[in-house]
């Protein structure tokens, strides 16, 4: 215990914020993505070999570790090349609050390269199956026992 008016050791910390420049090299990205993908206009099919494709991911994050927070929300961004007309190859990086209590944060950045798939149906319908590879930077922060792991990554891909 401190008598009144001791304060003891203080000890200051001065928090690097890394959401502007977080901000600025995903809306750098955005634009070079999306100027790269443009060339997928300009070809017969979205689906033939040398299509490009910009995409943008928004929507619900959620950890399944064990313990972990009840999830929040995502956003992302990729880039995917058609190297044949049913085989894609794709690179993407995700921003993801997978959870809060109070100020403490729990997040995600999964950056992939993710090949996949591609069924061709005579339909509108493309099913893909796949896989990838990359690594999963998590960061629990503001918890009073902060922590930043960088973890690799595998994962399946599949949708319509």
């Amino acid at each position: 215990m401190h008598a009144a008016g001791d304060r003891g050791k203080e000890w200051r910390v001065s928090r690097f914020s890394s959401a502007p420049s977080l901000r600025a090299a995903v809306l750098a990205a955005a634009a070079l993505l999306l100027a790269a993908g443009s060339h997928a206009a300009t070809i017969d099919g979205p689906w033939q070999k040398g299509a490009s494709w910009t995409t943008f991911r928004a929507g619900y994050a959620k950890s399944l570790e064990g313990g972990a927070p009840n999830g929040m929300a995502g956003f992302g961004i990729g880039f995917s090349h058609m190297l044949s007309n049913r085989v894609n190859l794709g690179f993407f990086v995700h921003y993801e609050l997978l959870g809060k209590f109070g100020e403490a944060s729990q997040i995600e950045i999964p950056v992939t390269a993710e090949y996949a798939y591609v069924v061709k149906w005579n339909t509108a319908l493309r099913p893909y199956v796949g896989l990838g590879l990359g690594a999963f930077y998590h960061k629990n922060y503001q918890t009073g026992a902060d922590r930043t792991d960088l973890l690799p990554a595998t994962l399946q891909r599949a949708g319509l």
